[in-house]
């Protein structure tokens, strides 16, 4: 129960949320690449936004966001479409993004589970073949 704990902490401090990734040190790099929750995160993020439309801000072509925000409420303001906030947010955490990478992170996450799965089959094979047979005691 603890390695779960483990697992599952890891996967939210390399998720790219509360850590970047260029700020993680190489031996602990492969986890940002190898748990899944960084790749579920940020599909989840865009299924769940990208169609959303939020109040506060007014849709202006003339901007460079695409967008402007009332008067002294430029830091409570993120957009007014979906993937205009996903970009405004992505500002702070760069695993998130509106561009729309679901196809591609549930492939990553299918390798990631299929690596998992042809490792533990190996393992089984391993630990089943490699047993010494018993025999019956010398008379």
């Amino acid at each position: 129960m603890l390695m779960l704990v483990c697992a599952w902490f890891a996967g939210l401090l390399f998720g790219g949320v509360l850590v970047a990734e260029d700020d993680v040190v190489w031996p602990f790099r492969i986890m940002y690449w190898t748990l899944p929750m960084k790749w579920c995160l940020r599909s989840v993020m865009y299924l769940e936004l990208s169609d959303s439309t939020f109040k506060g801000a007014e849709l202006d072509v003339s901007s460079a966001r695409g967008f402007t925000c009332g008067a002294g409420d430029e830091l409570q303001c993120y957009g007014v479409t979906g993937t205009q906030v996903l970009d405004s947010i992505g500002r702070n955490y760069p695993s998130v993004s509106g561009t729309n990478t679901v196809a591609m992170d549930c492939g990553i996450m299918l390798a990631i589970g299929c690596f998992f799965m042809m490792c533990y089959v190996v393992l089984l094979q391993i630990r089943t073949t490699s047993a010494k047979a018993i025999k019956l005691p010398a008379q």
